[in-house]
């Protein structure tokens, strides 16, 4: 028992950082030894602060446990969201290949009638023919 007074006491001395739980212990000790040393009004206040701790304890392992699951589901909607952006991304990149390959595939065409065209004229009219072929 004057172990746990000590702990109290070193914790309290050197303003040790506690969290809910250690603090909870630290009055169950308290409550221990004015019990034992039959302090009633000092038994009396750490019991009320023993019950405040235990309901804040709950409350806050609620809020915990709420903004948790809050990160869990916005986490899952980020994972959702990256994996629709990757579709996204792939599709937009199947698109430029597919239109790029469309327009290779036009421009050799046009290239291929040019070839025909110029096969078809004499020499005297090739300019003359040139410049109302790009005229159209």
């Amino acid at each position: 028992m004057l172990e746990a007074t000590n702990n109290i006491r070193h914790a309290a001395v050197h303003r040790l950082p506690t969290d809910a739980h250690e603090l909870a212990r630290m009055v169950t000790q308290a409550l221990n030894l004015t019990r034992a040393l039959k302090d009633t009004s000092r038994t009396q206040k750490l019991e009320v602060l023993e019950r405040y701790l235990s309901v804040t304890i709950k409350d806050l392992e609620l809020h915990k446990n709420s903004l948790e699951s809050d990160l869990d589901l916005q986490l899952s909607s980020i994972d959702s969201q990256r994996r629709d952006l990757g579709v996204k991304e792939k599709e937009a990149k199947n698109a430029m290949i597919s239109q790029d390959k469309d327009q290779t595939d036009k421009i050799s065409s046009m290239i291929k009638e040019s070839i025909k065209f110029i096969d078809t004229i004499d020499g005297d009219d090739l300019d003359k023919a040139l410049l109302q072929e790009l005229c159209k």
